[in-house]
């Protein structure tokens, strides 16, 4: 039932879109354009889009919005490529709307916006779609594992109840009784600066087994 909604949502946020530039709210460049036009136009907004699919997933995993639109795209255990399109509505339009946003800020060429839908296809299908096809190296190496691959969003949606956000404020009040707690922080996030050394003093302090990192 989501799936479908959100292709009609996606029909929708189509058509806004097509509507803004006829009506010339948002500028196309149909000129020709050289190849590295073309690729620093796609490097642009898939850094972009990379920014702004981090801050509404990070949302979506706030308890509030995790509860009443997010667990719907969570439904889905073991994801598979229908899965990339099963979300709750506000979710989709908020992914959506970076497409007629960026053209709205920036004026693309038709070349690099027809790429770009085709790449954004493919980022969002495969994570999805059930199957790995890097091999097993790919995740030994510093690039390997900056980009988002079957395996690890399958691990992502099986454990789908981790909280994504900030420690609580009662920490070892909150902690008493876990079960042993694996956790990972990134060193440049700096909106859980110092979180990783937090939860680390706590869980020792109540002898509670943990690998943070």
């Amino acid at each position: 039932r989501y799936t479908i909604i959100s292709i009609l949502s996606g029909v929708l946020l189509a058509a806004v879109t097509v509507s803004l530039i006829k009506a010339g709210r948002i500028s196309v460049d149909i000129s020709q354009r050289g190849p590295l036009t073309v690729i620093l136009q796609c490097l642009g907004y898939l850094l972009g889009l990379d920014a702004y699919q981090y801050l509404i997933h990070r949302l979506m995993h706030t308890r509030v919005l995790f509860r009443h639109v997010h667990h719907v795209h969570h439904r889905s255990r073991t994801p598979s490529a229908l899965s990339a399109f099963s979300f709750h509505p506000i979710e989709f339009i908020a992914l959506g709307l970076y497409f007629p946003l960026m053209l709205s800020i920036f004026e693309f060429s038709v070349h690099s916006m027809a790429i770009l839908c085709l790449i954004q296809f493919f980022m969002n299908t495969i994570p999805h779609c059930g199957y790995e096809f890097a091999p097993s190296w790919w995740y030994r190496h510093r690039v390997g594992r900056l980009i988002l691959t079957p395996y690890f969003h399958d691990v992502h949606h099986q454990v789908s109840s981790v909280n994504y956000g900030m420690l609580p404020k009662e920490l070892e009040t909150f902690l008493v009784g876990a079960c042993p707690i694996v956790a990972s922080y990134g060193a440049k996030d700096i909106s859980l600066r110092g979180a990783a050394d937090q939860l680390e003093h706590a869980l020792a302090k109540l002898a509670i087994d943990h690998d943070v990192k």
